[in-house]
């Protein structure tokens, strides 16, 4: 744990004099810094000592007893090596799929798979569309890839030339091991990189989660490059590590995190924590043999993409810099900006839409009624008809939007008021 206090002080002083370099992204204070160390070491020894508890107690239930359990897990694993089947059976335990074998991630309809090396690191990417028109980057979470955005590639792609890329640290794209290597204006940089290199010269950026919150940074530290930003669950970076519900747990899942090693070994000995993330693929009691056998790939295809240490390290080194971080206030998001939120997202509350739309000059807000964290994959039918009415729609002119706001005074001054106007009226300000 040494090393831990070593780091917090080393991570303090790479990010304070990146701070002096850029004018968007800052580190929170010295303090601030110190109390989130301080507590993570407080969880990491926790966890240490409930781990060499349960691994005594484990050794002693192995060497000098015969449990009811482990006669069961005896003819457990004699029946499985009677049925073939079960060898892929999903049930939140390691499933130790063959690496050299992606399923689903290797699907050619998504589009075509590429590589690129940006700075010393290779970025893969799906891309499907006409390179003439309107071009469109996908941004993916954690614990996500280029694959999570599965439903929108082949509709979006009908009008607008899409780019689906694994993040650094992610899938397919190089994992350095470093958490110096994912500080926020570095990715951004590299970001820039990769689209200079593909020649492009504006696009629209659609992010989710870590993705959503590189789209804010990027938007506002190079904003002649993004003509349209869509946030997906995601506030304001700002935002994001004081409005999410159950703070309690969201402190000690963020500062838990912040001890290295650790995490990544807790996250990667076995399934729990992709199995529950993803819960929202899975709908029990379907009597749908193909649905079912869509669904048992999918999950397949998650326990393949995460199911090593490194597959952990890259997404949690962006959550350690980003906490570390905040955006100067002073700068708003000039490109139009839409923030899609879900009424029953189990992380952050509604509020943090309106609140996150006062960093934009000009917002829109929508709410998926039922829909959660995660959108764009369980109500994809209608975060596609809402991108894909946002990102061809023609504006209208400012002044008939000025005209639906129950208030005349600037964004800043009455957006309350003017914010929750939009969050039903959203469809009135775009036309087809």
């Amino acid at each position: 744990m040494f090393n831990l206090i070593k780091r917090s002080l080393r991570m303090a002083k790479i990010i304070g004099k990146s701070s002096k370099k850029d004018s968007i992204i800052h580190s929170i204070s010295l303090q601030e810094c110190f109390v989130i160390y301080v507590q993570s070491l407080i969880i990491g020894i926790y966890i240490l000592i409930k781990n060499s508890f349960y691994s005594v107690k484990s050794y002693i239930d192995k060497k000098f007893g015969v449990s009811k359990q482990k006669i069961i897990r005896q003819l457990n694993v004699l029946s499985s090596m009677t049925d073939k089947s079960s060898k892929n059976k999903i049930n939140g335990t390691r499933n130790y799929l063959n690496r050299s074998i992606t399923p689903g991630t290797h699907r050619s309809d998504l589009g075509q798979h590429k590589f690129i090396r940006i700075k010393q690191t290779r970025f893969h990417y799906v891309e499907k569309g006409e390179k003439n028109d309107q071009v469109v980057l996908l941004l993916h979470g954690f614990p996500d890839c280029f694959y999570g955005w599965r439903n929108q590639i082949d509709v979006l792609s009908d009008q607008n030339h899409v780019i689906a890329l694994d993040l650094k640290g992610f899938n397919n794209s190089d994992k350095p091991m470093t958490y110096c290597q994912y500080k926020p204006e570095k990715i951004c940089y590299e970001l820039k990189c990769f689209i200079d290199a593909l020649q492009i010269k504006s696009f629209c950026i659609i992010g989710h989660d870590i993705g959503a919150l590189l789209g804010w940074i990027f938007t506002l530290k190079y904003p002649d490059y993004v003509n349209k930003f869509i946030s997906i669950s995601t506030p304001h970076p700002n935002l994001f590590w004081n409005t999410a519900k159950g703070s309690k747990m969201s402190n000690y899942w963020f500062n838990m995190i912040q001890i290295p090693f650790l995490p990544e070994m807790e996250l990667s000995k076995d399934n729990t924590f992709i199995h529950e993330t993803y819960k929202h693929l899975i709908v029990n009691g379907s009597s749908n043999e193909i649905y079912e056998s869509k669904q048992r790939i999918l999950m397949e295809t998650y326990d393949y993409v995460f199911s090593q240490y490194e597959d952990y390290s890259g997404g949690l080194h962006y959550l350690r810099n980003l906490r570390l971080c905040r955006v100067d206030e002073s700068y708003s998001i000039r490109c139009p900006c839409i923030l899609i939120f879900g009424t029953n997202n189990t992380n952050f509350k509604l509020d943090s839409a309106i609140r996150s739309a006062e960093y934009c000059e000009n917002p829109l807000i929508k709410i998926i009624d039922g829909a959660g964290y995660w959108p764009h994959q369980t109500h994809a039918d209608e975060i596609n008809k809402i991108l894909i009415k946002y990102l061809v729609g023609e504006k209208k002119n400012v002044e008939e939007i000025d005209s639906c706001s129950p208030s005349g005074s600037p964004l800043r001054k009455g957006l309350m008021s003017r914010v929750m106007d939009k969050m039903y009226s959203v469809s009135q300000q775009y036309v087809i």
